[in-house]
């Protein structure tokens, strides 16, 4: 309560638990503290005096937070100031936003280049888009695009361009919380490169759903490198249905694509997701795979090869030779594979030995093994041992 009183605009007067989404996501520090007043409920009963003073404030955005959290703390309906209570307004969806209209907040989104005008259109479209979600969509997608998620992770979640570009995927996640909006299941498919690149964004928040797996397909298949390795990064989700998706990728140009696929396979494999038939399919390829320029191509087919063999005599064989390998990425996956396997790799040790005698501890130095690993650790990080 004090805070609010005294409330200046500096991020060190925030409460250490607020989390810096909700930062990104609302335009004063202002409407970050009275959202989680209101938040807190009944028990912040003594800050309604203080948080109706701001039903006089300036900014809009402000008033309408104030009314939420006065709403969320004492369960009664206020009343709006003289000024926002114009027929544009749909004070019963969420915050109110004067007298502009949702194809206003729309054309204010698409005119302003900065990326401060933009995040004060996209509250407005989501509150107001919630009678014409596909409209509201449409136009986030579009302002979205404009930014390329290839390079949003050179910035901070604070910091500009990506702090806007988050505020506009979770203002389109909440427009349609529990399913892919058709809008975005067209972008996949459309002609803009950078429309396809947010769309597979997009679709990745929803854990649960999956597009129709035609548009997966044509996906797995883009012209561009970034939007195959997003599509093959949920293709598991159709379970023994990514099978062919998959078996098309391992002929990719591109070796991150080829590993993506890869490890796609593995997990389908972990998941329980590989059928009989769909084993007799995959081990001939993946053994075609092993022969790769890629060295870490080839670990991952390795790894793939673990869990959709059903010989194991052929794949104690395949792993014993690889752990001969002058390729110190494919001898480790196969050692990896093999610890995997535990005593069923008995038969193996043998080769380990050989392997460990060969270990040269003058020419090869433990940096020289650490240098050798990918940022994300060894092929079989998210496989159970």
């Amino acid at each position: 309560i004090d805070a609010l009183k005294n409330l200046d605009r500096t991020i060190s007067t925030l409460p250490p638990k607020v989390e810096q989404d909700d930062i990104d996501n609302y335009a004063s520090i202002q409407q970050v503290f009275i959202t989680y007043v209101g938040r807190i409920g009944p028990g912040a009963a003594a800050a309604v005096p203080v948080i109706k003073e701001f039903l006089q404030h300036d900014d809009g955005r402000v008033r309408s937070v104030a009314v939420q959290a006065i709403q969320q703390i004492t369960g009664e309906d206020i009343e709006l100031p003289e000024d926002d209570k114009t027929p544009g307004n749909k004070t019963a969806k969420g915050p109110v936003y004067g007298d502009k209209t949702l194809d206003e907040w729309i054309a204010l989104l698409k005119t302003q280049r900065s990326a401060a005008a933009r995040r004060t259109a996209i509250m407005p479209i989501e509150t107001l888009g919630v009678d014409e979600p596909e409209k509201a969509i449409a136009a986030l997608i579009d302002a979205g695009s404009d930014y390329d998620p290839r390079n949003m992770e050179e910035y901070e979640n604070s910091d500009e361009p990506r702090a806007t570009w988050i505020a506009i995927i979770k203002a389109i996640e909440r427009l349609s919380p529990s399913q892919i909006p058709t809008t975005v299941i067209e972008a996949l498919g459309d002609k803009d490169v950078k429309k396809r690149r947010l769309a597979t964004i997009l679709i990745s928040q929803y854990q649960d759903e999956v597009p129709p797996i035609e548009a997966a397909k044509k996906a797995a298949a883009d012209s561009d490198e970034y939007v195959r390795l997003q599509t093959l990064a949920l293709v598991g989700r159709y379970g023994h249905d990514a099978v062919p998706i998959l078996i098309a990728a391992f002929a990719d140009q591109s070796e991150n694509v080829r590993r993506r696929a890869l490890e796609a396979v593995a997990h389908l494999g972990i998941n329980g997701d590989i059928s009989p038939d769909d084993a007799k399919l995959l081990v001939p390829r993946l053994n075609e795979m092993l022969q790769d320029k890629d060295s870490w191509v080839k670990a991952a087919a390795l790894a793939a090869l673990l869990r959709v063999a059903i010989d194991q005599d052929k794949l104690l064989t395949v792993l014993a030779e690889a752990v001969g390998d002058t390729d110190p990425q494919v001898m480790s996956a196969a050692i990896e594979c093999l610890e995997v396997l535990g005593p069923k790799a008995a038969q193996a040790v043998p080769v380990l030995v050989e392997s460990l005698k060969r270990c040269d501890r003058t020419t090869l130095k433990p940096d020289d093994i650490l240098t050798s690993l990918p940022e994300s650790g060894g092929v079989l990080d998210n496989a159970p041992l």
